[in-house]
């Protein structure tokens, strides 16, 4: 009898009426550079420190859609250079999720208000399809991404993680599936309790590599205890007791090694780590990955990094890193938490169609950059320059007041009226309370801003405010562009740009007159601010130079 065809194998395929066809086409997408930034917290002698635009050793914090940002980095020639991925995509949780910032400077006792910032929607319209519409292409550019040796995680739940489990297998291939771990959520508390049948207690990562007979894996081990002899008596010249039960084990075995046990996905609520991010992942929990699957020295990816866990856990273990956020919000925590955690120097960056004009951002209206709201916030600022021996000059850049945009009568619901007068008590008391991140360019070029000096608010309900001066020590020179980059507790983002005179020739300090600036989110152009005497008009720089001179020779006399 004649041998009857057998079927293919493998041909099993997850099928959606929407579904891609073939993978996703090259498009012609750059990265704008918008900031450059070195943390330097604390320090006055700022280090002359250069990243080049092609150094493929920067890190890299990618503002944008992360399909056009993979598109992007694969011209750019980093198709098999990404040692490790890990994704926390949406979990097709059909809820939307916030960052939840509290109002420090209250009275005491009082009850700490919180303002909740849209972080990320996770609703899709379109139903199941839609999210695999969205994820399908993404996972396909990932593979191409990934280095020989390179591994994938992605975090998902029991909602959603059947169905990627089904694509991953098309993608990658069944033979590159290396495990499905289970993380437990450890306790439960709340409205979590109420459910009707089984409480949710756990989270789902799939593991996948490039290939299956070539990847990194370093297992964990536990040292063996002084004098420690196998049983007949014999010397042992193995690792140590290797952790068998990867994510869960015992907290004593973690104790031993000096680091943090896996066995909850919660952030306890007194952790110096909690950002108030809703989603935040453990650095625990990426610290084990990024040391199973990697080494010193490889990169580690985040292509939905929200608040930026994996940069900052990749930077402690000496990776180079590199992560994209589709969010304002999730980009200013992870820029922050780099900041604080002395990473070392990354760059931020814009994806874009190719072709747009070279500014940071294209012109805004007033309307465009802060709808609804009839004014903009306002930021007053002050600069003086002291001369110093050998060439140098003291810089000292105050921050004189700040307020938040005036919000309609009848645009609040009562709960957010009710947080807003909040705000306004503390900000009457000390504006300082209403900044969270301020940072300076000492001498900004107009087109990147670079940061050189930092500072941030704590998380958490009783923190100080920030500190409302920054100083410098820095060569001499006859001019001066210097700007001043605010974000406030809102996340209305703003940057001002102080034009100086340097007064080596006279020997005596120079101050700016105080200045109101007014620009949301980003300069409309380079070198263009707006004073507290002329609230609508823009001056150009020429003008702007003629204003501070007048107040030099007021200075002088």
């Amino acid at each position: 009898m004649a041998n009857r065809r057998l079927p293919p194998r493998n041909s099993a395929r997850l099928v959606w009426e929407t579904k891609p066809a073939g993978e996703p086409q090259a498009g012609e997408f750059i990265f704008q550079a918008e900031e450059l930034v070195i943390p330097q917290a604390g320090q006055d002698e700022m280090p002359q420190q250069e990243i080049a635009a092609g150094n493929p050793d920067r890190n890299r914090l990618i503002y944008g859609d992360n399909l056009q940002a993979m598109l992007a980095l694969l011209a750019e020639g980093y198709e098999g250079k990404i040692n490790l991925i890990y994704i926390d995509p949406p979990f097709f949780s059909q809820a939307n999720y916030s960052h939840r910032v509290p109002i420090t400077g209250t009275a005491a006792g009082q009850e700490v208000p919180v303002i909740e910032r849209p972080a990320y929607q996770d609703t899709w319209a379109g139903g199941i399809d839609a999210y695999l519409d969205m994820l399908y292409p993404r996972l396909q550019l990932m593979k191409k991404l990934l280095a020989p040796d390179g591994s994938i995680y992605v975090h998902l739940d029991a909602s959603i993680s059947h169905y990627i489990k089904v694509i991953m297998d098309e993608i990658f291939g069944p033979v590159s599936f290396q495990r499905e771990i289970i993380w437990r959520i450890g306790w439960i508390s709340g409205y979590k309790n109420a459910v009707r049948n089984w409480v949710r207690n756990h989270d789902t990562l799939l593991f996948y590599v490039k290939n299956p007979e070539k990847f990194t894996f370093n297992k964990e081990y536990i040292p063996y205890p002084p004098g420690y002899r196998r049983r007949g008596g014999q010397e042992t010249t193995g690792k140590g007791y290797p952790i068998e039960d990867v994510w869960n084990a015992n907290p004593m075995e973690f104790e031993l090694k000096g680091e943090e046990s896996l066995d909850s996905i919660q952030i306890k609520s007194f952790s110096r780590e909690k950002t108030g991010f809703a989603t935040q992942k453990n650095k625990s929990l990426l610290r084990r990955i990024i040391k199973a699957s990697s080494n010193p020295g490889d990169l580690v990816a985040d292509f939905f990094c929200g608040s930026g866990t994996t940069l900052v856990v990749a930077a402690e273990l000496g990776r180079r890193w590199l992560g994209c956020e589709m969010g304002r919000t999730g980009l200013q925590v992870a820029r922050k938490r780099l900041v604080a955690a002395g990473t070392g120097p990354f760059i931020i960056e814009k994806v874009q169609p190719a072709g747009l004009p070279g500014d940071r951002m294209p012109p805004v209206t007033r309307d465009q950059a802060c709808p609804g709201i009839d004014e903009q916030p306002r930021l007053i600022t002050r600069a003086e320059i002291k001369p110093l021996a050998s060439g140098r000059e003291e810089i000292t850049v105050v921050l004189e007041g700040y307020s938040l945009p005036a919000v309609p009568a009848g645009q609040l619901s009562r709960k957010d009226n009710n947080r807003l007068e909040a705000v306004n008590l503390v900000s009457r008391e000390n504006f300082a309370h209403l900044i969270d991140y301020w940072a300076v360019d000492w001498d900004y070029d107009g087109r990147v801003f670079k940061s050189r000096w930092q500072a941030w608010r704590d998380c958490g309900k009783n923190v100080p405010p920030v500190p409302v001066l920054a100083r410098a020590i820095l060569a001499t020179t006859k001019e001066r562009t210097i700007a001043v980059q605010v974000v406030d507790i809102m996340g209305n983002e703003i940057l001002t740009v102080i034009e100086v005179v340097s007064p080596a020739a006279t020997r005596v300090p120079f101050v700016t007159p105080k200045g109101s600036h007014r620009q949301c989110k980003h300069p409309v152009k380079p070198g263009r601010v707006t004073t507290a005497g002329h609230p609508n008009d823009d001056l150009a720089p020429g003008a702007l130079n003629s204003i501070l001179k007048q107040a030099k020779l007021k200075e002088e006399k």
